[in-house]
């Protein structure tokens, strides 16, 4: 099956992983703006439906730099960053931010995805649970192998850390 046959196939979260894992694999950069195309296309239909996409979705970052920006996925993410607002468990948070980082991602707002998720899990007080500890290692491969430059991760620590920001946070 071909990864146009495969997005299109994909009914539910851990299909659209596969279709991921695909697109990050993927070299074919003469088709990218079709793939990408596809890809948005169905992403709004499991969208639809009731589909929270986990942070395995993530793999799409470097696929999606540099791409035109498709607005269609602000409204989603104004829906999740509402929903982070509350009060909302520390595993569920973590699952909040991944998903808005994705919708961004989704967007074409790839380096603001970014910085938003990296600036939230910096001013989110971790307790290590294994599932958090699990993310922690999935993020930590996912800056690895999209070459996030340690500057970057660094700045954007020092703006989740600078005195009007840490002053926030909660205890």
């Amino acid at each position: 099956m071909d990864i146009l046959e495969l997005i299109q196939t994909a009914q539910n979260d851990d299909d659209f992983c596969k279709c991921a894992l695909q697109i990050y694999n993927i070299n074919d950069t003469e088709n990218k703006d079709i793939i990408a195309s596809a890809f948005r296309q169905r992403a709004i239909y499991l969208l639809d439906r009731g589909v929270i996409f986990s942070a395995n979705i993530l793999l799409i970052y470097n696929f999606f730099i540099n791409l035109e920006q498709d607005d269609r996925f602000l409204k989603y993410a104004d829906n999740v960053l509402s929903q982070l607002n509350g009060d909302v468990s520390l595993e569920l948070k973590v699952k909040l931010i991944c998903f808005a980082t994705i919708l961004f991602i989704l967007s074409g707002r790839c380096d603001f995805a970014l910085r938003f998720m990296l600036f939230n899990l910096i001013c989110s007080p971790l307790v290590v649970t294994v599932p958090i500890f699990n993310f922690i290692q999935f993020l930590e491969t996912f800056l690895y192998y999209n070459n996030i430059p340690m500057s970057l991760i660094l700045d954007i620590q020092r703006e989740a850390l600078s005195i009007d920001n840490f002053s926030k946070l909660d205890d």
